[in-house]
């Protein structure tokens, strides 16, 4: 429990203190009218939140559907439209594409909007700031979990359809649970010391299934940062003295187009998981 859990910025979260937050969102989720087989949208630029509220809704076995933040009007109407969210949960940056949406707090009363950002003063009309909501609720773990079985929905993951609009890939909780011992577990090897560093979107399979499955699957410490940077990567790696990250294909082709530098070598990688990579 006392094994870092996760890492932010210059922020680390305990085991025990993450679960404690994610039962307190579980709650929270549980008084809006959240239960088995309800979805709760999450559209944010990658933030602990975003961790925190994914793990709440699989504890109360409800479905986290995570859609893509650079969709916009239709596309992102045809989104929400398709896994028809109880809840959704949005970051700053991404209000405005959720206004432009019949989902809007001010349209669709038959939602409940909560907020994530760096100052509850700031929360738009309409919606409630997720941290102010949590700050009281309880932390124990809630009696649902006990109940959920592994064919149950954990989160949907969203691809483009061969008509262009997205569809809504299914993740199982078993499908969580193999990429956890089967990747993680098996075929990585992921040990306990091992912090393991993700710039991917959380809405990306590489990133919510694999990435962190591993990282659960031996209690390792998972380091998120907010978006990819090119120029900034390694030095991001050296921040968080990470082991080992996931990628697809063209976030290594970028790093490869880096110039070289004196530091390329200073770090402790040893080993990272992907794919979409090309023979060259």
């Amino acid at each position: 429990p006392a094994g870092a859990a996760l890492k932010f910025e210059d922020k680390v979260w305990s085991y025990a203190g993450f679960n404690g937050w994610v039962n307190r969102i579980a709650a929270l989720y549980q008084k809006l009218g959240v239960a088995n087989g309800d979805v709760v949208a999450i559209m944010s630029e990658n933030r602990p939140q975003m961790l925190a509220c994914t793990a709440a809704a699989a504890k109360l076995g409800a479905i986290a559907g995570m859609v893509n933040y650079n969709q916009r009007d239709e596309v992102l109407s045809h989104s929400l439209g398709l896994i028809k969210p109880k809840v959704m949960v949005v970051g700053d940056e991404s209000v405005a594409a959720v206004e432009d949406t019949e989902y809007s707090p001010l349209k669709n009363q038959n939602v409940r909007h909560l907020w994530l950002g760096d100052d509850p003063a700031l929360c738009p009309l309409g919606y409630e700031d997720l941290e102010t909501q949590t700050r009281l609720m309880p932390s124990v773990n809630p009696e649902s979990t006990k109940t959920i079985l592994s064919q149950q929905p954990c989160f949907y993951i969203f691809t483009s359809g061969t008509t262009g609009l997205p569809k809504a890939s299914v993740m199982t909780h078993y499908r969580w649970l193999a990429a956890m011992a089967g990747v993680g577990g098996m075929t990585l090897g992921i040990r306990r010391k091992d912090v393991f560093y993700c710039c991917l979107p959380l809405y990306h399979n590489n990133a919510l299934t694999v990435a962190w499955g591993s990282v659960l699957s031996m209690g390792a410490t998972l380091a998120l940062d907010r978006k990819f940077s090119a120029s900034q990567f390694w030095e991001r790696v050296r921040h968080y003295d990470a082991t080992a990250f996931c990628y697809i294909g063209e976030l290594l082709r970028y790093l490869l187009n880096v110039p070289p530098s004196p530091t390329d070598r200073q770090h402790r990688i040893r080993l990272i998981t992907g794919n979409g990579l090309r023979p060259e």
